[in-house]
């Protein structure tokens, strides 16, 4: 099959794929209000019953439960904080992109939502650093949602990864994207944009995921938020969730510093922040989920 038709077909693919739950839609628009408060996160939440059992069963979890048992949605979201909620209602409503195991990139369905929600956290900790002070919210939506391309291309690579490797070694393409586009005329950064254009996500969102690897490309007005994502997927890497064969196959940008103010200190210490932090979003989810 040649590029093109590979490419239709995984267009194709992209048509075929499930529309998030409202809820998510809902929900992202919610973030994207830079007025809204934890009232509003509440609201949508509570209309889905089963999205509110699971995440009082999380604020009642080892990592986060106190003395008194929490027995309200408000209240637990109040404790656990809406970014951490909003990565569960995610991870629980969107299953079709974040139970998939990435065999194109030897990544199974656990290590792509580990990194996802590392990149998330992250996100939220550099964003606080960016000149044009972006909402932490926003990054760390962004930072879950930037490689949900990748759910579909994944199958469309799987049979040429030495090949992938080979162009790699021999300097015939610059980083693993650009391998993805030699291959099958198209990149999971393209692809995820695709998606979230279909769901119609919001501009920042958009802009975060098709861009996340060349934020130089994008526009003077959303560079803020994508060298945020873009610093923060490496920051992922370095704490040890890549997806796969592709991790560290990319260039980190170094225009980030005309964005972003981060130091070497500052880099360590959100390393360690971070770090803290996914072990106890990743217990709590994992002890709701084998119960």
């Amino acid at each position: 099959m040649e590029k093109s038709q590979i490419k239709d077909t995984i267009i194709a693919r992209v048509e075929d794929f499930g529309v998030p739950p409202d809820i998510i839609l809902r929900l992202i628009a919610v973030i994207q209000d830079k007025t809204h408060t934890i009232h509003n996160v509440v609201d949508i939440i509570q209309s889905d019953p089963s999205l509110t059992a699971r995440i009082l069963r999380v604020a009642n979890s080892a990592a986060f439960c106190r003395k008194t048992p929490i027995n309200t949605l408000s209240r637990a979201v109040i404790q656990m904080g809406e970014r951490i909620v909003t990565g569960i209602a995610l991870d629980f409503c969107m299953k079709q992109v974040y139970e998939k195991n990435l065999t194109g990139y030897n990544c199974s369905s656990e290590d792509f939502w580990a990194h996802s929600l590392m990149t998330a956290i992250a996100a939220r900790e550099i964003s606080r650093h960016t000149n044009n002070n972006i909402s932490p919210d926003i990054a760390y939506t962004a930072g879950i949602l930037h490689d949900i391309g990748k759910a579909i291309i994944s199958e469309f690579i799987v049979d040429n990864n030495t090949l992938m490797q080979d162009w790699l070694d021999k300097g015939e393409v610059g980083d693993f994207l650009a391998a993805e586009k030699q291959l099958v005329d198209t990149d999971h950064a393209e692809v995820g944009w695709m998606m979230a254009s279909k769901w119609k996500f919001p501009e920042e969102l958009l802009n975060a995921i098709r861009y996340h690897h060349n934020p130089n490309n994008v526009e003077e007005k959303f560079r803020d938020i994508v060298f945020c994502i873009h610093l923060a997927d490496i920051t992922a890497m370095i704490a040890g969730k890549g997806t796969g064969i592709d991790s560290f196959i990319y260039d980190l940008d170094s225009n980030y510093v005309n964005y972003i103010d981060l130091g070497e200190n500052e880099l360590s210490f959100i390393l360690l922040k971070i770090q803290e932090e996914f072990v106890q979003i990743i217990e709590s989810i994992r002890v709701v989920k084998e119960t």
